[in-house]
């Protein structure tokens, strides 16, 4: 059978991909050629802008599929063109969405909990998305959907960990390596799946009647762990000690916007799995790959790639850690502990680098005054 995975060098698509192809699958994958050094043996990679409508006619002209694999669909206007484009020449089509789309913690989640995450536009849209792929296929009766949603996933190109770089992966390693502390926010337990164990999973799920019009939680049940582990672990895999700062996710809504709303409706909330569903149609499943194991691959494909030169270190991110961890001391918002790390520290942050976390930091808040005054504007215009 053949199945087409759009992005195809991202953590998830890549994983499936790999795992598509050594289950025996003839597979596709739609990329911009950005990552062309991810690529994996086996599959056929075709270069293309997967919103581009014309391109993607041509491309689908000439191929058939049986299985399509959306993974960069993150709002329903770019659903309406996935759908367009896939739906009517595939007899599955598989959407992956998100468990973040709950709200609430400590009860096992199932693939029947309410999906009421809505403080959060990615939850919002994503939750949206849903719903119109089921409305899709009401009438569809030679067709099918999958809806998959995952719980933290990580793998080769991702550290499950919720304050982290989106550019360099990279770059919470070097920080471990140069001994600065690590900025974490409130250190709860949630499901963290290998890409390994995951795409093994999904891909159980192809062309399995089963699964048809159906959603599922990729994760064991019991395997949860907490954030710090992960830190803990990487730290111990690169031989060195780490501190690990807890700053209250309030502070981030003040001086690292960008992290603010995944962590407040996300990050912070205790998440533990159901499994039974997907050990019903899939038979037993088991992460096989824990914590140590897949971080210590993490840990050498990214400096692999860090050493080769794909990327570079992360520098804004990292000062804007710098920032938040001077702003939580200052403030007085740290333990008494962690507040004495951080008071050394700073003292070793050199004057150049304390001039750029002033710059940084006057950006974020001329950013949060622009935000107040959009709401004002809107709510004017509102009354």
């Amino acid at each position: 059978m053949n199945v087409l995975v759009t992005g195809g060098t991202g953590i998830i698509s890549s994983g499936i991909v790999e795992e598509a192809v050594k289950q025996g699958y003839t597979v596709y994958a739609i990329t911009r050629g950005i990552h062309n050094y991810r690529n994996v043996k086996g599959a056929s990679y075709i270069m293309a802008d997967v919103w581009d409508k014309k391109k993607i006619k041509e491309i689908m002209d000439g191929l058939k599929i049986d299985i399509v694999v959306e993974c960069l669909v993150y709002s329903p206007e770019q659903l309406k063109i996935s759908l367009e484009n896939f739906a009517k020449r595939c007899k599955q089509y598989v959407f992956i969405s998100t468990t973040a789309i709950y709200s609430y913690s400590k009860e096992k989640l199932n693939e029947n909990a309410e999906q009421n995450q809505m403080k959060w536009r990615y939850t919002r849209e994503k939750i949206e998305c849903e719903k119109i792929i089921r409305q899709y296929y009401i009438n569809v009766d030679d067709k099918f959907y999958t809806i998959v949603r995952p719980f933290v996933t990580y793998g080769n190109y991702r550290v499950p960990f919720p304050v982290i770089s989106r550019k360099n992966q990279w770059t919470i390693f070097e920080r471990i390596n140069q001994n600065c502390p690590i900025v974490a926010c409130k250190n709860v337990k949630i499901p963290i799946v290998h890409i390994d164990d995951f795409s093994y999973a999904t891909v159980k799920l192809f062309n399995n009647e089963k699964a048809k019009n159906e959603a599922f939680h990729i994760a064991e049940a019991g395997k949860e762990i907490f954030w710090d582990d992960v830190v803990k672990v990487s730290a111990k895999v690169l031989h060195k000690k780490v501190n690990i700062i807890h700053v209250p996710v309030e502070l981030f809504r003040k001086v690292f916007y960008d992290l603010y709303e995944e962590l407040k409706w996300n990050k912070t909330t205790e998440m533990f799995v159901d499994d039974k569903k997907l050990k019903l149609v899939i038979g037993n499943f088991e992460q096989k790959i824990n914590i140590t194991k897949g971080i210590s691959k993490t840990i050498d494909v990214q400096r692999t790639e860090n050493e080769k030169g794909y990327n570079t270190i992360d520098y804004e991110w990292w000062l804007n850690c710098d920032l938040i961890l001077i702003y939580a001391y200052l403030k007085g918002k740290l333990e008494l502990k962690e507040k004495e790390i951080v008071k050394n520290y700073i003292k070793k942050i050199s004057i150049k680098d304390k001039i750029v976390i002033l710059k940084i930091y006057i950006k974020q808040r001329l950013r949060a005054v622009k935000r107040i005054l959009r709401k004002i504007i809107k709510r004017h215009l509102g009354g």
